[in-house]
């Protein structure tokens, strides 16, 4: 469980994050869908979006395994 005040955009961005180190959503696109599905509220900001995004590339290009 993650929260943090109302569980919207910092913890929207550290879950996206996870959600793509861990394989569970190929983009950060993908990750705030699923997070939306449950968590209808979830927004992230353009500059919480933009680094989300970056962890994305480094992930990929390190290699991490996608789904």
């Amino acid at each position: 469980y993650v929260h943090c005040a109302l569980g919207h955009g910092r913890t929207g961005c550290v879950v996206a994050a996870y959600l793509v180190a861990a394989g569970l959503a190929p983009s950060v696109r993908e990750a705030v869908r699923r997070m939306r599905a449950s968590r209808p509220g979830v927004r992230l900001n353009p500059a919480q979006r933009r680094a989300v995004r970056g962890f994305e590339a480094a992930e990929h290009k390190a290699g991490a395994p996608t789904p």
